[in-house]
């Protein structure tokens, strides 16, 4: 059997570049709000180009939220593993005992 050997420190490191990209997407949204003003200042003419517009905006906030709550729950949890990994090491690490036989 192979050994497996968790670092409670990368996985920590993993965890800030998911809230790195969970900051980006909640930036990147910022940008919905320009897009939709410049979009109300289109003429009557361009009504169907308008209405198309605001449902690609809509369509873009579903996801950057979507994908921002998905990369803060994945930092979330590979915080608590490496939590989980730490504890685990100094329980096992006390109950080691070493035999002189």
């Amino acid at each position: 059997m192979d050994k497996l050997a968790v670092d409670p420190g990368k996985l920590r490191e993993a965890a800030t570049r998911y809230d790195s990209i969970a900051d980006e997407c909640a930036a990147a949204r910022a940008d919905n709000a320009r897009a939709f003003e410049e979009a109300g200042t289109w003429g009557p003419l361009f009504n169907e180009s308008r209405r198309a517009a605001v449902d690609a905006i809509n369509a873009r906030e579903a996801a950057l939220i979507a994908e921002e709550a998905k990369n803060r729950a994945m930092a979330e949890q590979l915080r608590k593993s490496a939590t989980e990994y730490e504890a685990m090491n100094a329980e096992n690490a006390a109950r080691l005992t070493i035999s002189t036989e």
